[in-house]
Order: C-alpha cells, then sequence, then structure tokens
C-alpha cells in the first residue's frame, strides 16, 4: 500500500504533537509532581529496598510477590546511579507520551493516503484524556501502554522485513511488558495467534517464529513465578472470588470505551448504545474492506491491533469477573487507546478511499471528515482544565496538594513515634515522613466485603504485650478498616497529638481487650 507521506510531508506536525504532549505533561505535573496512589508507593518502596540491599520488600517490610518486577527493578536503578525516582518517572512518562504520539502518526503515515486523518489520528491520543492521565501516575498502567504500541510497531516491522532479529526484538518487548504487568498474556497470546496463522508462510517456518517468539516473551516472567513459588509458596498472590457479574463488567467496558469519545453529559445508557451502534458500522465497514482486498489482505498492523483488542479485553473481563481485581476501568483499558484508533482511522481511510457510491460526491467526505476532525478535537475541553486543575492540586490518591501540605506528616518528620506504628495511611508516611508503619486493623481484604480478613486477633496481641502507636488522617475514608470508633471499643487509645489532619495514639491492651464484638461493629 502506498504510504501516506507520498502524498504530503506530514512528519514535521506528527513530530511537533508528540512534543506538545511531551511539554504539556511536563507543565501540568511542575508543581506537585507525577500521580500517586498505593501501588505507586508500594513500587518506589520495593525499588528503595531493593537498591539498598534489602531485597524485594513493601513499605511496611513484607515482601513484593504481587506484582512482576520490572517497575521496581527499573525504580531501583534509578536509586543506584543517583536519580531521584519520582522526578526521573514524571521525565521518562512524558518523554514516552511523546514517543507514544509519534508512533502512533507513524503507523497511520505508514498505510493511510489521506494525510489529513494523519493528523486527526496523532491528535487523538495527544488530546485523550484517558492517556493523558495515565501518564502522570507512577504506575505501571503507561509504561504496559506504550509497550504494547512498540510491540505492534515491531511485529508489523518484521511483516514486512521478515527477518529473525526483528521478530526478537518484538519478543523482548513482550518480555518487558509480561514483566510490567501480567495482563501482558494478552500480547503474547497475540503474537502467537498472529504467527501460526500467518497465510504467506511455511508450517515449518510459522512454528519456528512461534517457538522462538514465545521463548523469549514468556521466560522472565517463568523466572519470576519460580522465585515466587520458591519464597512465598505462590506462584502469585491470590484474590478473593469477584462480586461484580459477567454483564456488569461487559458494560462497564463499553461505558468506558464510549466514554473516552462522547460527552460525559450524555447518560450511561445512550452512550451504550452509540456505542453499540458504532462497533456495528466499524464491523460492515471491515466485511466491505476485506470483501474489496481479498487478494492483497489486511495490513499486518489493522490485524495486530484487532487481535490484541480482543483479547486484551476478553481477559480483562473474564479476570474481573472471577477475581476482585476493579471493574473495568479507564485505566485498566488504555492500552487498547491507540490500537483502536488504528482500526478505526484504517477503516474510515480506506472506505473514502475506494469512494462507494453513498460517498461518490466531495460533500459526503468533507461532512465525514469534519465529523472526525469535531470528535479528534472535542477532548481539549475537557483535557486543557485537567491539565490546570493538575497543576494547581496535584492528582492521585497520595499526590494531591492536600498531602504535601499535610500538618500531620509535617509534625511526624520533626517528632517521629516509636514503632511499632500503625496506620490507615501506611504509604503516605513511608512516603512523606520515611516512617515504616503497617496498616492498621482491617475488618475485610480491600474490594471484597465478603471476604473473612479480620485481623484484630493480631493487633489485640500485639497491644497485650506491650503499645504500639496508631497515626490517623481523618480525610482517609478506607471503609475496609476499623475506624477509630471502633477500634476504642477494644483498645485504650490514648492521644498523644491533634493536628489538623489527623491524629496520633498510643495504643495500648483495654480492660476487655480479649473480648471481640463482631455485633457491636
Amino acid at each position: 500500500m502506498k504510504a501516506a507521506s507520498s502524498r504530503g510531508n506530514i512528519f514535521w506536525p506528527v513530530a511537533l504533537m508528540g512534543l506538545l504532549g511531551t511539554v504539556l505533561l511536563l507543565a501540568s505535573t511542575s508543581a506537585y509532581g507525577p500521580g500517586l496512589s498505593s501501588d505507586s508507593i508500594t513500587y518506589l518502596a520495593a525499588g528503595e529496598n531493593l537498591a539498598a540491599g534489602n531485597g524485594f520488600r513493601t513499605y511496611d517490610g513484607s515482601l513484593y510477590y504481587f506484582w512482576p518486577p520490572f517497575f521496581p527493578l527499573l525504580l531501583a536503578f534509578l536509586n543506584l546511579i543517583g536519580l531521584p525516582p519520582v522526578g526521573s518517572i514524571r521525565i521518562i512518562n512524558a518523554l514516552l507520551f511523546g514517543l507514544l504520539i509519534y508512533l502512533t502518526g507513524t503507523m497511520l503515515r505508514r498505510y493511510l493516503r489521506m494525510p489529513v486523518l494523519v493528523i486527526i489520528g496523532s491528535m487523538v491520543v495527544l488530546l485523550s484524556p484517558a492517556v493523558f492521565r495515565m501518564a502522570m501516575y507512577v504506575l505501571t498502567d503507561f509504561l504496559f501502554s506504550f509497550l504494547a504500541v512498540l510491540f505492534l510497531f515491531a511485529l508489523d516491522h518484521f511483516a514486512r522485513n521478515q527477518k529473525t532479529g526483528t521478530l526478537a526484538v518484538s519478543a523482548m518487548i513482550v518480555a518487558l511488558a509480561f514483566l510490567t504487568r501480567y495482563i501482558g498474556l494478552s500480547m503474547v497470546l497475540t503474537g502467537i495467534i498472529w504467527l501460526l496463522f500467518r497465510q504467506r508462510d511455511r508450517l515449518v517456518e510459522r512454528l519456528r517464529h512461534t517457538i522462538l517468539f514465545t521463548s523469549i516473551a514468556v521466560l522472565p516472567t517463568c523466572l519470576w513465578i519460580v522465585r515466587n513459588i520458591l519464597v512465598v509458596g505462590s506462584p502469585v498472590a491470590g484474590r478473593e472470588p469477584s462480586q461484580n457479574s459477567l454483564w456488569s463488567n461487559v458494560y462497564a467496558a463499553g461505558q468506558v470505551i464510549a466514554g473516552w469519545f462522547l460527552p460525559s453529559r450524555i447518560s450511561p445508557t445512550v452512550q451504550i448504545l452509540i456505542f453499540a451502534l458504532a462497533v456495528t458500522i466499524l464491523g460492515g465497514i471491515y466485511i466491505f474492506i476485506i470483501r474489496r482486498k481479498r487478494r492483497e489482505g489486511l495490513p499486518a498492523i489493522v490485524v495486530l491491533s484487532s487481535l490484541f483488542l480482543a483479547i486484551y479485553i476478553s481477559l480483562i473481563i473474564v479476570i474481573a469477573t472471577a477475581t476482585t481485581i476493579d471493574m473495568p476501568s479507564s485505566r485498566l483499558l488504555t492500552p487498547i487507546f491507540v490500537p483502536l484508533i488504528i482500526v478505526i482511522f484504517f477503516g474510515l481511510d480506506t472506505v473514502i478511499s475506494c469512494r462507494p457510491g453513498w460517498l461518490s460526491g466531495r460533500y459526503p467526505v468533507l461532512i465525514m471528515l469534519l465529523v472526525f476532525c469535531m470528535a479528534a478535537t472535542y477532548p481539549a475541553v475537557r483535557i486543557i482544565p485537567k491539565a490546570m486543575d493538575i497543576y494547581r492540586n496535584g492528582i492521585g490518591f497520595f499526590g494531591k496538594k492536600s498531602w504535601h501540605e499535610s500538618k500531620l506528616i509535617a509534625h511526624l518528620r520533626t517528632h517521629p513515634v516509636p514503632a511499632p506504628v500503625y496506620s490507615n495511611g501506611p504509604e503516605a508516611l513511608y512516603y512523606y515522613a520515611g516512617i515504616c508503619a503497617g496498616e492498621s486493623p482491617q475488618k475485610f481484604l480491600c474490594n471484597s466485603p465478603r471476604s473473612k480478613a479480620d485481623n484484630l486477633e493480631k493487633y489485640l496481641k500485639s497491644a497485650s504485650d506491650g503499645e504500639w502507636y496508631l497515626v490517623w488522617f481523618d480525610h482517609l475514608k478506607r471503609d475496609y478498616l476499623y475506624n477509630v470508633e471502633e477500634l476504642q471499643l477494644h483498645f485504650k487509645l490514648e492521644e498523644q497529638a491533634r493536628l489538623a489532619d489527623g491524629v496520633i495514639y498510643r495504643v495500648s491492651s483495654s480492660s476487655d481487650s480479649s473480648r471481640i464484638d463482631n455485633t457491636s461493629i
């Protein structure tokens, strides 16, 4: 297929949008840094402990085995070479965001005939609130999303040059993605299915390529799983059964994807209906394309993107239905954003270029392009105010301005309390005050209200043997933890310091601490 670059030099507009994305991300996080969640601080602690020679351990000293190791390894490397990990990840994410926009434009430029669609497609990624927001966090999600696009780019390159080295590089990218998040299995399956069913290669070649790809892609994660079995006796951390049905997860996934392109003022039901209609139209477009291009076939990048979309979404829905991970959210589904853009814009470009009867005139094409241009630029209405808000107030559960200005944390920096320390926000204590604290007593597992994870007995024994300190943040609501009023039924809580945003208690055994009256909670 003739590249779009032959119909107009659009390298510089795409490169400029990539640069603009990098600058916008750096500017938005310049005041309070990148977004921090509980998972972020777990990764940071694991990286710091690894760099210090303490092994894979989290902020409370427990073993790190819940997630794959690549992100903590990256953070440990940054620590070892003397770079601040949080600030470095902020810069790395900004550069990767710009490169993601450029890669999207490059892939579109290679296969689309209409330069204007290449520019619009690149603009959609630049102005995507979902991608932009994920790039701001110290989390694995954006790195994984970038690796997913890089994998598609590399395997598409292999489809054109047929070099074993290119295939090996694409497998190494998948290996890094699999070591970043276990859902990297979706990339492994995408590569295996595509390699096995390529009609242009002989069966022996297909098998050889598949074995090479799979071996490189899965070996590092297999070694990590063996490590987990030897250290903790389990390949991965167990999870409780899901509270959500298959249909609710399918509906949630559809609502998230529709919300990427439709105004939030539209009701969820209408969004789903529009989304279903759009999927039907897109399916019809590809039926038309496949019939028209029986000999030539679809480009590898379109086949790979479609395959990755189907496998990734299916795995997310199945896992969310079986275990207690969150329902399909924008965070979980962001890796499919660029592949979805590639599929949509290739279909649109082919239909316009082929000019079927209903598009034979100039005006239908102009109207269609105008609609797509409006859809591409509409997110700017959301992303610019969002960027300003993040600049003023920070982003993330533990990255907000309120945490940077916490009076309780400021007090603990100058008046540390002796160990052992527990808190409803141990992550904040570790990151902002350098205090290694455990989580206060929990009634059930996070995101699993029906679980039987009540661990009050352990704390009662600890209090009967001595005393411990409780640092309680008033504004931090975690329903799965016992609150202060509930803890006072079983412990003696002596107030040590009261600040504007929380209290420090000394906790000891009460006269009736041996009694756990769950009916009073």
